[in-house]
């Protein structure tokens, strides 16, 4: 059995796949941990998630550790950057919560003022549909196509 001064030897262990030497690890470090990460984060919801990560990067990453009797001050090192991503994510949401409520309700704005304008174009439509040919065609020409003066619309209208 490795001796508890030993961190290198529980390092190796838990590189080598020791839950024992991984639980040791964790119970022996995370108390220095989350006080590193209270101080930082301000609040023990974000120190403890701050901690948790740190421990899974740790985990995940331990066969990188160049040499096992530096593993606190490693894991302190990717505790306090957890840290430090936690406090961003949390100014980016508090930044989007401060966001005026009125913002919520443009797309109601739009939404309504395009029904809007289906209304009047189907009225419109409604409307003209029911001029007579002549008038219907001349107000159509005027205004929908590229034929600007009654000249050229009169003349279009007497080849027809």
């Amino acid at each position: 059995m490795k001796q508890a001064g030993d961190i290198s030897g529980w390092v190796r262990a838990a590189c080598a796949g020791d839950e024992v030497a991984w639980n040791y690890l964790y119970q022996s470090c995370y108390a220095q941990l989350y006080s590193t990460a209270l101080g930082i984060c301000g609040n023990t919801a974000s120190a403890k998630d701050s901690v948790q990560d740190a421990f899974m990067m740790a985990y995940v990453k331990l066969t990188q550790l160049k040499e096992p009797a530096t593993f606190f001050g490693w894991i302190k090192k990717i505790c306090i950057h957890s840290c430090y991503r936690s406090l961003q994510r949390n100014r980016f949401n508090n930044a989007v919560d401060h966001i005026p409520l009125e913002s919520d309700t443009w797309w109601e704005n739009e939404l309504d003022e395009k029904l809007d304008n289906l209304w009047r174009r189907t009225h419109l439509f409604e409307v003209v549909s029911k001029l007579p040919q002549t008038l219907r065609s001349t107000l159509l020409l005027r205004y929908y196509t590229s034929y600007q003066s009654y000249d050229a619309i009169a003349r279009i209208l007497a080849s027809s």
